[in-house]
């Protein structure tokens, strides 16, 4: 997205759309607006329990990556892991936060968007396998796998009119 502010948006935007029955769907789109300032920025999660309530602080904590970490065991591992001890309410915003960054990969370079979908295959079907997983959290699992192939159709499209029209010019 163009900037932060708008990939905030676009978060809370599928929060809402997957769980706007959720009970605690106004928390849930606080911390869809939030769920990257621990990380981002020098705000304690603290000051996030004091100004937006406990269980916002508590889906923020959830979702904000351990950086040491994730160095030792390496981002795939790491993620795998977190994801399959998270709370419903935390998988359901990290699923949502998957899905909106694989809709924004056609803003990003061609090396990070392989990379970036090829560690959410592998999340995804560690998930799949390895947890029970609500019908919504299916249903976010199955746009996430529509993008990334939507995303890779693009691609062979685009090679195939490069190949054909080099093929071309060769005649």
């Amino acid at each position: 997205y163009k900037t932060k502010e708008r990939a905030k948006e676009v978060l809370q935007e599928i929060v809402k759309k997957y769980f706007s029955n959720h009970p605690k769907i106004k928390e849930l789109v606080t911390a869809a607006y939030l769920h990257d300032t621990i990380e981002d920025t020098d705000t304690s999660i603290d000051e996030i329990k004091q100004n937006f309530g406990e269980y916002v602080a508590y889906l923020v904590y959830g979702v904000t990556n351990d950086q040491k970490q994730k160095n030792i065991m390496g981002k795939t591992n790491y993620l795998c892991n977190k994801i399959l001890n998270m709370n419903e309410d935390v998988l359901d915003l990290k699923l949502c936060d998957r899905l909106a960054n694989i809709l924004d990969l056609k803003n990003s370079s061609t090396e990070f968007a392989e990379k970036y979908e090829i560690e959410t295959i592998v999340i995804m079907n560690y998930l799949l396998t390895n947890r029970y997983l609500t019908d919504i959290q299916r249903e976010i699992i199955k746009a996430i796998n529509e993008q990334i192939n939507n995303l890779r159709k693009q691609k062979i499209l685009k090679l195939a009119k490069i190949t054909i029209s080099l093929n071309l010019s060769y005649y």
